[in-house]
């Protein structure tokens, strides 16, 4: 009676405490995982993805619908004339006072809320570049996105310079306007670059200089030359001011008339001024002697 008894409590005291410790070990294998998972499972890690602040979203927006604008099968260079692409016939306009093209651009208005208050634009065809008003400082991805939305919306494409934001851009501004502008600054900077070299009244021994130096140079100017970045263009933007200083009305200017007070003077004061403003040449002024 006594040995059958022993047996059974042998084996359930075994038992218990081989599911003791596989309690045990099951258990420290647990919390070894539930704070090291993914230590030992790294491609079970989820991906963490920092939120974008406000200035990206906005940016970014712009950004999607310019280019979306663009891909379309739409011309955007309708409202753009011809004066534009003839540079002769810009710069007569150009002199003129109160001329057509600025009238007709600055009351091209765009008015929109940014991250950093609300904008107004415009462009100046004088300048060329977008006029802005805007109560704070307001950063350049800002204004390039606007700038986008203003030449998509307005059809004027081409004011769009910048190959930066744009990498494919085709204005045919950039070879009118900015490129000859950059041949003339490079034309000073050589015509300053030998006044300064030559500025010394004593001759000066030129410095003995091995061929070998000058073959090193010859090969990195090759270099250079092979090597030479692309032409970057940015869009000119012009501070006008805080939001007040905008008139949204196109008021004539005050000419002040005397009160219709007329003398022989006035005449000729305004004869005088009407002539400084044409071109008089000597054949003109033959003509004049010959008429007399």
């Amino acid at each position: 009676m006594i040995l059958p008894f022993i047996d059974k409590i042998y084996n359930n005291t075994f038992q218990s405490s081989f599911l003791f410790l596989g309690y045990m070990y099951s258990y420290r294998i647990y919390f070894l995982l539930k704070n090291n998972f993914y230590f030992y499972f790294p491609h079970f890690k989820p991906k963490i993805t920092i939120p974008k602040t406000e200035l990206e979203l906005f940016n970014e927006k712009y950004k999607n619908a310019f280019f979306n604008a663009i891909n379309s099968n739409k011309s955007f260079n309708e409202n753009i004339t011809d004066t534009f692409y003839d540079k002769e016939k810009y710069n007569k306009v150009m002199k003129e006072q109160h001329n057509e093209l600025e009238k007709k651009w600055k009351s091209s208005i765009l008015i929109q809320n940014t991250p950093r208050g609300n904008i107004i634009m415009c462009y100046d065809s004088f300048k060329m570049g977008f006029m802005y008003y805007c109560d704070n400082n307001v950063t350049h991805d800002i204004l390039n996105s606007l700038a986008s939305y203003y030449v998509t919306h307005f059809s004027c494409l081409d004011f769009f310079i910048d190959n930066e934001y744009y990498k494919d851009n085709k204005s045919k501004f950039v070879e009118l306007y900015c490129k000859e502008d950059k041949t003339e600054k490079e034309k000073e900077k050589k015509k300053n670059s030998v006044f300064l070299e030559n500025r010394d009244v004593f001759i000066k021994k030129k410095p003995k200089q091995n061929n070998k130096k000058e073959d090193k140079k010859e090969k990195e100017d090759k270099k250079e030359i092979e090597e030479k970045p692309k032409e970057i263009f940015r869009n000119k933007f012009i501070n006008m001011g805080r939001v007040a200083n905008f008139s949204f009305l196109n008021c004539p200017p005050v000419v002040n008339k005397n009160n219709n007070f007329q003398t022989d003077w006035n005449k000729k004061l305004n004869s005088e001024n009407e002539l400084q403003k044409q071109v008089f040449n000597y054949a003109d002024y033959k003509k004049m002697l010959s008429a007399s």
